[in-house]
């Protein structure tokens, strides 16, 4: 009988989206980029490529309660 080892604990993460289009705004204290210098080595601080993640966010309130969605690659949803 073979068992599969026990997955790695994830750590759980609060990733603010930095303030509308950040990654587009002028940066003159370098604070995009320091950001995006922490999301693009983010996974190698993990202890394995996670499955799936999880996101919550209060932009996707819609007047009849939540929007979900299970898509791989879920589109924009435009909440402006």
């Amino acid at each position: 009988m073979s068992h599969d080892p026990a997955p790695l604990a994830q750590p759980s993460l609060f990733i603010p989206h930095g303030g509308g289009p950040c990654f587009f705004m002028p940066d003159p204290n370098g604070v995009w980029r320091g950001m995006e210098a922490y999301l693009r080595g983010l996974s190698a601080s993990l202890p394995e490529r996670p499955k799936a993640i999880l996101l919550v966010s209060g932009h996707w309130e819609t007047r009849g309660g939540f929007s979900f969605t299970g898509a791989e690659r879920p589109g924009l949803i435009y909440d402006y």
